[in-house]
């Protein structure tokens, strides 16, 4: 039984001392990617302009999905 007890509280130490070096390692690789300092900088992406459910005759087809993603 002690056995057990130890290597689970093994366990929780060793994934929580990984999982703070893993967060380390993405804060690095975060601060080596490009951003824009201003929102001019940004550029426009093409995208088409959002459309009611409703008008689209496929309702039907965004509940269902909705229902077995549930």
């Amino acid at each position: 039984m002690k056995l057990k007890h130890l290597l689970i509280i093994t366990f929780i130490f060793s994934t929580g001392i990984y999982s703070q070096h893993v967060a380390y390692d993405y804060k690095d690789d975060l601060k080596k990617i490009h951003k824009p300092k201003a929102v001019e900088t940004f550029s426009p992406v093409f995208h088409f302009d959002p459309v009611n459910q409703d008008t689209t005759n496929a309702c039907w087809s965004f509940a269902t999905t909705s229902f077995l993603e549930s």
